[in-house]
């Protein structure tokens, strides 16, 4: 159709080897009615999305045990914006995926007991001027601990994050398979154990 468009590219690991099975989503932002188009990526790691009509889209990677290494890493919904003009190909995209870090913890009490129900947040540095950060929030993450104290955050870059619990930050680092930090007291006379797997 020669009115429409073509979107083309390529997913990634930041390894630079294809990425087979990710989820390609073209939404578009503006419009009456919502228009949609979906593909998958094939064992090379491309995608093609004919017959698109002109207009401003929000195109989206997801793939299961990944995380977009192109958009924002505060969150994790984040998208490329691509203009469509009538009869255009938006070609040679290429798109990167690093795989998904988490962090899991247990929280107990100066006895050693299991604290249930204490939400678990982290926080992210954001550069500001004057060469200081601030601490955000990472996205939606947010867990509690379940009835053994145990909490798990799962969809995260590697990088520097505060757990916060029960409004206390504590400081750790994470990396794949790396530990998070030592045990650190909480604001109320319990430890947090967390490490990223």
């Amino acid at each position: 159709m020669s009115g429409y468009g073509t979107v083309e590219g390529r997913v990634r690991r930041t390894s630079g080897e294809p990425l087979a099975k990710a989820q390609i989503r073209l939404g578009l932002i503006q419009g009456r009615s919502p228009v949609t188009y979906a593909t998958d990526t094939g064992a090379d790691g491309g995608f093609s999305i004919p017959d698109v009509e002109p207009g401003q889209y929000r195109l989206t990677v997801a793939r299961n045990g990944f995380v977009n290494a192109s958009s924002d890493p505060l969150w994790f919904d984040s998208a490329t914006v691509l203009t469509i003009a009538k009869g255009a190909t938006v070609g040679n995209l290429d798109l990167r995926m690093a795989p998904q870090c988490a962090i899991s913890g247990r929280m107990t009490d100066q006895d050693g007991e299991a604290v249930a129900d204490v939400p678990v947040t982290l926080l992210h540095p954001i550069p500001i001027e004057s060469g200081a950060s601030k601490w955000q929030r990472v996205g939606s993450n947010l867990s509690s601990t379940n009835d053994l104290g145990e909490f798990r955050i799962a969809g995260l870059r590697p990088g520097k994050y505060v757990i916060e619990a029960n409004g206390a930050p504590h400081l750790g680092m994470i990396e794949r398979s790396a530990p998070v930090g030592h045990p650190e007291r909480l604001g109320h006379p319990a430890t947090i154990r967390a490490r990223a797997i």
